[in-house]
């Protein structure tokens, strides 16, 4: 199952990662003491559907790739192979960069988060938890790209693969080897492979009926969602209630919906187009928005703890080089450098800003 993704659909799904990826380096921004409390609520909005929203579309652009490994064991471990240097080999390169650059750090300043030698257990039993804890979608994905297939060969049937992804993320799964949000993503990945099975993307953009309701029950749901964010949400931002996995299943809809709708008919949006532009860096900006940001947050830490004014200003500056810096370093360093692409973002040739992950 290998249909080309139409100029529309790509550039919604650019647009959607480019939101997405911003959002991530928005709520990995430090939290200082006095900062305004509308920070907390944004970021709990935040981390309350951008991670499935990553899983949808990585599932969407996934389905040809789990559909032809679930096929043939030879294909299956092709896929498997495949995947691991696409995203095990910079998740292992990136956290060894990450351990020596905090370890060097710590040394020389107050950190907030100082580790040790043992955060080497991090790498593989609990990732999540780990010194490379903001890594743990790399790991996750992989993990899933290997079940996927099995599923998909098990049944055809895109209603009893939702439900049973859905049904697998309420089991009481354990935190080693980060199953427990393996799963809890898991059915946000397979709703991806569904909306490309069905071309359920360019469905929505052609019935009116089904935008409109879709709107609804967005507006409705968000509004409750808004005025009774300490419902739903505990001190674990990524464990997920039912009323916080409705929320970001509509969220995972919702936005490739607006994005098809913006791409078809405001092409010429400034925005849009900014967002479409930052979205083919979204893997970079992922992998590497943290080790730019952690030099700002270092010297903000020891110069700055308290202050409206000053959050303001540190956040903006921290986030806009979460950004910014990871597209540089790609297009000037990465992109032609054949080791560097193999190594941190898992590519065999010179890479030209066009991931389809995260």
């Amino acid at each position: 199952m290998n249909r080309p993704i139409t100029p529309q659909i790509s550039k919604a799904i650019y647009f959607a990662k480019g939101f997405a990826v911003v959002l991530v380096v928005i709520g990995h921004n430090s939290l200082f003491p006095g900062i305004p409390h509308y920070w907390y609520d944004l970021r709990k909005i935040i981390f309350s559907f951008h991670m499935p929203l990553f899983m949808f579309l990585s599932g969407y652009l996934a389905m040809p790739n789990i559909y032809s490994a679930s096929i043939s064991f030879d294909a299956y471990k092709i896929n498997a192979k495949k995947k691991f240097f696409r995203l095990m080999l910079p998740y292992i390169t990136i956290s060894c960069v990450m351990l020596i650059l905090k370890l060097v750090s710590q040394q020389f300043f107050t950190i907030p988060l100082p580790i040790s030698l043992d955060s080497l257990n991090s790498f593989f039993l609990r990732p999540l938890g780990g010194f490379n804890s903001l890594l743990w979608f790399i790991y996750s994905l992989y993990l899933i790209n290997l079940i996927a297939p099995v599923f998909v060969r098990i049944t055809n049937n895109s209603l009893l693969l939702l439900l049973f992804s859905f049904a697998l993320s309420y089991l009481p799964w354990p935190a080693i080897l980060s199953f427990k949000i393996t799963f809890t993503m898991f059915p946000f990945f397979m709703l991806g492979l569904v909306f490309y099975k069905h071309d359920i993307l360019n469905y929505i953009n052609l019935n009116i009926v089904f935008q409109i309701s879709l709107t609804l029950l967005m507006i409705i749901v968000g509004y409750y969602y808004l005025t009774n964010l300490e419902v739903f949400f505990d001190r674990d931002y990524l464990s997920f209630s039912s009323l916080k996995q409705v929320f970001a299943t509509i969220c995972v809809v919702f936005v490739p919906f607006i994005s098809f709708l913006l791409s078809t008919k405001c092409s010429d949006n400034t925005g849009l187009i900014l967002f479409a532009s930052i979205g083919k860096y979204s893997a970079s900006i992922y992998l590497f928005h943290t080790i730019f940001m952690g030099p700002f947050k270092i010297l903000f830490y020891q110069v700055f703890n308290k202050g409206i004014d000053v959050y303001l200003f540190t956040s903006t500056t921290i986030i806009v080089s979460g950004v910014i810096f990871p597209i540089i370093f790609e297009k000037y360093f990465i992109s032609r450098n054949i080791t560097a692409s193999k190594l941190l973002l898992g590519v065999n040739k010179k890479y030209s800003g066009t991931s389809t992950a995260p």
